[in-house]
């Protein structure tokens, strides 16, 4: 299908590693993409290979005409129902056919964006979740997460007043219990039947000294592909710990924070070193989402919150429960008056209770306490430092 593209006309949907990458090979294959489209709009000043990056609107213009449009999100479910109603005959799902575009030939650095600083390693991941996630979003018979965010401290190496994980908050940070972690799991993929992606974070991971044993353990579930850990590259890595583990199925992300990351470049070496995916990327589009207010939302106020937030799909768990983000699971950590029975579902729910919580809601009730993580969010200075613990907000009755 290395011709497939040939002599077409291509709108591409979702900007990111994905997008990018299946620019570069229909372009390759004698196609032409007319846009990208993306619905965040910081990205839409940009191009790639000289295509303007566009909102979504685009694709009501009568002057765009396509023979395809190719959906390259890996949260597919956002948006796959709307794009299939809209132009049934000219839609794909770049997971459908990534297996029929010969794809492992086409990782190599010309296929790479230029911009980014990761390995080819890690744009094969790239597309292999993309791959995975939206096979199993259109099987209807299987319950999946496409990634699952395991907590694995609340302490960290830096201590960024707005950190969207709300690390600025824990007056006693501790690690999370290792059983704790594992016994959720195991409870959890009773009700599930794959999960692509363990994404660990906390925090900062490697504070955890536990995190080799770990990192061992999670990558020992089969119905799981892939684990990445998050990192700010502060803390010496045990190479024999890592080289130990299957390096297949592990990915770093790297936040170089410059000068409070000092191992940055160190990192890079031994990734480089061992043929291990990673990706490195200084920090990216922070909001004040981090901020916990205490002014109550109206039902009708979180709903368009909840509909415009880029971060509904980061499912997290902890205290056995699973959450809709990070911002929900350590908002309830962090004090019981900000818990409602509606943030969350057990670990313990039925297929079709947690299949709900998955698709079915319009918002959260912690929504009520966030300050918003759309797209359209204003942007801050990332990773000041603070020396003190912030105080909670007073809640407004």
């Amino acid at each position: 299908m290395t011709n497939f593209f040939s002599n077409k006309s291509v709108v591409i949907y979702g900007f990111g590693i994905a997008g990018k990458w299946l620019s570069t090979y229909i372009h390759y294959h004698g196609g032409t993409v007319l846009a990208i489209v993306d619905s965040d709009e910081k990205k839409h000043s940009s191009t790639y290979l000289d295509v303007p990056v566009s909102s979504p609107t685009i694709l009501q213009s009568d002057h765009l005409n396509f023979d395809l449009l190719i959906n390259t999100i890996i949260d597919i479910q956002d948006i796959h129902s709307k794009l299939f109603a809209l132009f049934p005959s000219q839609y794909l799902s770049l997971g459908v056919i990534l297996d029929q575009l010969d794809y492992a030939n086409y990782l190599h650095s010309a296929f790479l964006p230029d911009t980014d600083n990761f390995s080819s390693s890690f744009l094969e991941q790239t597309l292999l979740a993309v791959h995975s996630c939206h096979l199993a979003y259109l099987d209807p018979n299987v319950v999946y997460l496409r990634s699952l965010d395991v907590v694995v401290t609340e302490r960290c190496s830096l201590k960024c007043m707005d950190c969207s994980n709300l690390m600025q908050y824990y007056t006693k940070p501790q690690n999370i219990s290792t059983a704790d972690i594992f016994s959720s799991i195991d409870r959890l993929l009773e009700s599930v039947d794959y999960i692509h992606e363990f994404r660990i974070i906390g925090g900062e991971p490697f504070v955890n000294p536990l995190i080799y044993d770990i990192l061992e353990q999670l990558l020992s579930y089969e119905r799981v592909r892939v684990a990445t850990l998050f990192t700010n590259a502060t803390i010496p890595l045990n190479h024999n710990r890592i080289l130990s583990l299957p390096l297949d199925r592990l990915i770093f992300s790297v936040t170089d924070y410059g000068t409070l990351s000092p191992r940055t470049t160190e990192y890079e070496s031994f990734f480089r070193q061992h043929d291990i995916a990673y990706r490195i990327h200084p920090p990216e589009y922070w909001t004040d989402s981090g901020t916990i207010v205490s002014d109550v939302k109206s039902i009708d106020e979180m709903k368009v919150l909840f509909s415009e937030c880029c971060g509904k799909n980061l499912f997290t768990l902890i205290n056995d429960k699973l959450y809709r983000c990070p911002f929900a699971a350590n908002i309830e950590n962090l004090s019981p008056l900000f818990s409602d029975p509606l943030n969350s579902v057990s670990v313990d729910a039925s297929r079709s209770t947690l299949n709900s919580y998955l698709y079915d809601l319009d918002y959260i009730p912690a929504c009520s306490f966030c300050k918003g993580r759309s797209y359209s969010s204003r942007q801050i200075v990332p990773a000041i430092q603070t020396r003190h613990t912030l105080p909670l907000p007073l809640l407004n009755p």
